[in-house]
């Protein structure tokens, strides 16, 4: 308890993106009090971290394991780390990324959890939003950016503004709708996604496809007209966001003088 609040019940963890370890401090900490914690998938690097630590780590992936709609896996999750209250108080739980950003189970954990009057604590980590900004330099406060994920814009109805710069995250999770569908390399998963592009901006438009990569957080990158979309996919992986500047209308060229 501090400050007369009471302990938290549940901690999640943001890991940040990229297998790097991008670990706060404060998390660290909370890490090293717990001695435990129950991930998803967790890299290579971060594993070897913690078991530095002593931390003892439990990785629930054998849950999607079976054939059923994400939907199923996600709530199954949720339920079993809320059961797991009752006897290990305070649970931690580390979710790649930020705990509550293009997160299911971060969003159902805080969602349910509240409803039954658990004390949770999230302590935020680095996003993707955040590495595709720091990468492509965006400059958010002066001209704005849309945000969506690639399978939001392909299954639902979506207006894009061309005049404000455009981030498309998780381009993986595309028609990604159960815990078997192939994610192999296939152009017509993306169809619709183009489809929503292709409508708002010019053909020569440059999208840039971005990949978070390795240990440490590399990224990679490749920039190609729009209409040349379908040459990114086999590209597509986890970590793999799109970003679109903002479309401006070409400048006047000063009249000539006869």
């Amino acid at each position: 308890m501090k400050n007369g609040e009471p302990s938290p019940d549940l901690y999640l963890i943001g890991t940040g993106v990229g297998g790097g370890l991008q670990l706060t401090i404060e998390a660290q900490r909370i890490l090293d009090k717990v001695g435990r914690a129950y991930a998803l998938h967790l890299p290579t690097p971060l594993r070897r971290h913690l078991r530095s630590l002593r931390v003892k780590t439990v990785d629930l992936s054998d849950r999607f394991a079976d054939p059923r709609p994400l939907r199923d896996a996600y709530l199954d999750v949720t339920n079993f780390l809320l059961a797991r209250v009752a006897s290990e108080r305070p649970v931690v739980v580390l979710t790649p990324g930020s705990p509550l950003f293009l997160n299911s189970i971060g969003r159902l954990l805080v969602l349910q959890g509240r409803r039954s009057g658990m004390q949770i604590r999230t302590i935020p980590g680095v996003s993707p939003l955040d590495a595709l900004i720091s990468y492509v330099g965006v400059d958010v406060a002066g001209f704005g950016l849309q945000v969506f994920t690639g399978h939001r814009l392909a299954t639902t109805p979506t207006r894009l503004d061309p005049t404000i710069p455009l981030a498309v995250l998780e381009l993986a999770g595309v028609g990604i709708v159960d815990t078997q569908t192939d994610a192999a390399d296939q152009p017509a998963r993306y169809a619709p996604l183009w489809g929503v592009l292709a409508a708002a901006y010019p053909p020569n438009h440059p999208a840039t496809l971005v990949n978070v990569t390795g240990s440490n957080g590399r990224k990679s990158h490749a920039t190609l007209p729009l209409r040349r979309f379908a040459e990114f996919v086999p590209s597509i992986r986890d970590n793999s966001h799109l970003f679109l500047d903002a479309a401006r209308p070409q400048q006047r060229q000063p009249a000539q003088e006869v």
